[in-house]
Formats: C-alpha cells, structure tokens, sequence
C-alpha cells in the first residue's frame, strides 16, 4: 500500500497513477490544478526573479500601501519621508517615538512607519508599534467604536 503521507520528489506532486492506483475524478481535477499552478509559479518566477512569489515589494501611495505599485508614482512621498526622517535622526529615542506616533496621526500610518524604517533603528520600529497600537485602542475606546476589556 502507498504511503499516502509521502512528499513529493523534485517538486512534482504524486499521483495516484505512478503508484499503480486508479484515481478519482475529482483526484484528477486536483492533480491538473496542482500541475497548473506549479506551471503558473515557474512562469511567475521567471518573470520577476528579484523577488520571491508572495513576496512583492510594498510601496507606500497615498497614504496606503499597495503591493506592485511603481515606484515612480511615490517619489514626492519618498522625498518626504526622507526628510521627516532626517529630522528625527538627531533626536532622542523617546522623542522620536512620540513625534512618529503624532505623524502617524496626522499624516497617516504608513507614512510614519516607512519614517521609522528609515531611521534604522528595529527597537524603535517595535515600540513604535506597540504605542500606536495602544494609542488606537485608547482613541477607539474614547469614541465608543470599541469596549473597554
């Protein structure tokens, strides 16, 4: 009997046929589903081999991020974010946090985290993240949209 918990070898999946069972229709369906997706894949990753499959680049546009955007449609907000950086990077660790959380709210999230990821610093992108996620717990409950737990 096969082993029906066996992976598959080189990447192509296992079919019933080359062990000698007779297989299903909807088996069928699957296995012509799978052969075509690992067909789509290969075509995708000779298409854009600078980045994995699922792992598409995101570019910040008009105040939202959106995966494939090109990037020249974002200059302006590239150079933007730039600056605000520039200006935060001479600046003590609490204070910038505490002006990225401000931007966030007047200039929209995604602008102040592409801010906090060009200060090169993963603690202050981590606390970032914390306070604006309590900060928006504290304005959502403030508004009624959410209850206090």
């Amino acid at each position: 009997m096969p082993d029906q918990y066996r992976e598959p070898i080189g990447g192509k999946p296992l079919s019933p046929e080359s062990s000698g069972e007779k297989a299903e229709p909807i088996e069928q369906e699957i296995l012509e589903l799978e052969r075509q997706l690992i067909e789509k894949r290969e075509a995708a990753r000779k298409e854009k081999p600078e980045t994995a499959l699922g792992q598409e680049k995101m570019v910040v546009s008009g105040g939202t991020a959106q995966p494939g955007a090109p990037p020249s449609a974002s200059q302006s907000q590239l150079v933007q974010v730039q600056a605000d950086a520039a200006k935060l990077s001479g600046v003590e660790k609490n204070r910038q946090l505490k002006n990225l959380v401000d931007m966030a709210f007047t200039k929209g999230v995604a602008h102040a985290t592409e801010v906090a990821r060009n200060l090169d610093s993963p603690y202050l992108l981590d606390e970032f993240h914390d306070t604006l996620i309590d900060e928006f717990h504290k304005k959502l409950v403030e508004e009624g949209k959410l209850e206090e737990i």
